[in-house]
């Protein structure tokens, strides 16, 4: 395997293992539902719950089948539409299909109006984006998370952990990546020592290729955290690229000693190896 595609390859790894670890992971969303449910491109998520109900445990199947009639009843109030929702939402939950359960989630945050519950929603629809890459509804997961956070900022300041989870959606979901940048630059402008932000950008940047921007940005965050794993591993990356093996080596050395994870490190093992022999 030659050195970019190896990088890819190894980048994906611990980007699943970093959201695992060190992230607080929940799904993102876009403009308003009938909007996002009327984009031509992949299928709506009724479309897709038809789908999925097909191939769903009975008990699911029925129980959401029950759930999906109370909303057809007369005078259903806006609290038994919440707590349908949230069974239904539950329901997807146990069956494992995330995007369905964001999908419910933004459901009950309209019926609620709220900050919080738009802030779920988005979480959630993040989560969906990046641990269950189902391209039949891929785009509406996209759309709905940047719904959910916009909604959700109407009501009020979200936080800058999911500012730096739509900054990434931006950047890896939309044909719109300078947003997320500088979504990630607004955040380091109000506050220099922003560690997620300062890594986040460090991490587009070996993307990008921008080597010497990623160590400035990783170095800054060590800097403030000397024990952030996730930082250490992509300063690695970054000095690989401009061609200090040897620090890199080392470097990676020191990230499997605070990451202390077997899968991992099997597979910080295999990229030293590739090091050492090229």
């Amino acid at each position: 395997m030659g050195k970019p595609q190896f990088l890819v390859v190894l980048l994906g790894v611990v980007l699943v293992f970093v959201l695992f670890k060190f992230g607080n992971t929940i799904p993102p969303k876009k403009q308003e539902t009938p909007v996002a449910m009327s984009m031509p491109s992949g299928l709506t998520f009724d479309q897709y719950e038809s789908i999925q109900l097909k191939t769903a445990q009975d008990s699911i199947k029925t129980n959401i089948g029950i759930e999906k009639n109370k909303l057809t009843q007369n005078g259903v109030t806006t609290e038994q539409k919440s707590a349908i929702y949230r069974r239904i939402a539950d329901l997807w939950q146990k069956q494992g299909n995330i995007p369905l359960t964001a999908y419910y989630s933004y459901k009950l945050a309209q019926e609620k109006s709220t900050k919080e519950g738009y802030i779920n929603a988005a979480n959630n629809f993040f989560i969906a984006f990046t641990e269950q890459n189902d391209t039949l509804i891929q785009q509406n997961v996209i759309n709905f998370a940047l719904s959910s956070y916009e909604e959700a900022q109407k009501r009020g300041d979200t936080g800058d952990d999911l500012k730096i989870k739509i900054a990434r959606l931006y950047v890896q979901g939309t044909g719109e990546p300078m947003k997320g940048i500088g979504i990630l630059r607004e955040i380091i402008q109000k506050d220099s020592t922003n560690v997620p932000a300062l890594v986040e950008l460090g991490r587009l940047s070996i993307m990008s290729g921008q080597f010497e921007n990623a160590v400035q940005r990783l170095e800054a965050a060590i800097r403030l955290e000397p024990q952030n794993a996730e930082a250490l591993y992509f300063l690695a990356l970054s000095n690989e690229g401009l061609g200090k093996k040897d620090l890199a080596i080392k470097q990676l050395e020191m990230c499997k000693l605070l990451v202390a994870n077997e899968d991992f490190n099997r597979e910080i093992d295999e990229y030293i190896l590739t090091l050492k022999n090229k």
